[in-house]
């Protein structure tokens, strides 16, 4: 996990804000991510993402999140669990419900992948789940 470069979602906008300690050039504030954020995040009071610190990571997290309503997100997890279940042994997949809105999908590895090849892994899944027929009209 990059502690320097995180993002968190904001109670005012409903969006999320990119957190970079790296350079500055004196005129932003820079934050690096602490481990009682990461406890808030745990018990529910703020919601973080992270980036890895490489090329590399040992897991994939879907992060399936809805405003309309939990049976719409339990749908998209029910498909993505389903397809992935076809490749991965079940010990790999972790399902857990990350906050009022959905659930995070996370497969894990026993070694590094690329980031590139866990991008392809990632839009494999939504193409073969048909993630736009989940996608609410107007």
């Amino acid at each position: 996990m990059n502690r320097n470069k995180w993002l968190i979602l904001s109670g005012y906008t409903k969006s999320y804000i990119t957190k970079n300690s790296g350079k500055s050039d004196g005129r932003e504030k820079t934050y690096k991510l602490t481990n009682f954020q990461i406890k808030e995040h745990l018990v529910g009071k703020n919601t973080l993402g992270v980036f890895p610190s490489g090329f590399n990571s040992k897991f994939l997290v879907f992060d399936v999140d809805s405003y309309v309503g939990l049976d719409y997100a339990k749908g998209v997890v029910r498909n993505i669990k389903c397809f992935l279940e076809r490749y991965f042994s079940c010990e790999q997949i972790h399902i857990n419900f990350s906050g009022n809105k959905g659930y995070h999908v996370t497969l894990y590895f026993n070694e590094f992948i690329s980031l590139n090849d866990l991008y392809k892994l990632y839009s494999i899944v939504l193409n073969e789940i048909h993630i736009e027929g989940f996608r609410m009209s107007g």
